[in-house]
């Protein structure tokens, strides 16, 4: 499956690092098998509202989403 970052509030380099590219499950992962996405979030000390990014997801094939 493929993804990407998303900017809704948050700003790439600023806020977190965009990142593309896809997930793959290895041949006979059996049902319940994982992966996982990691985003670099850049912290800051700038008082500030709240922001926030998505991470989009496509071609899923018969892969089950979970937040974890």
């Amino acid at each position: 499956m493929h993804f990407a970052t998303e900017s809704v509030t948050a700003s790439d380099l600023t806020d977190f690092v965009a990142q593309a590219g896809t997930v793959t499950f290895p041949p006979g992962t059996p049902s319940g098998g994982t992966a996982s996405v990691a985003v670099s979030v850049r912290g800051d000390t700038t008082p500030e509202p709240d922001e926030s990014f998505h991470v989009r997801f496509q071609d899923l094939g018969d892969a089950v989403l979970a937040d974890t």
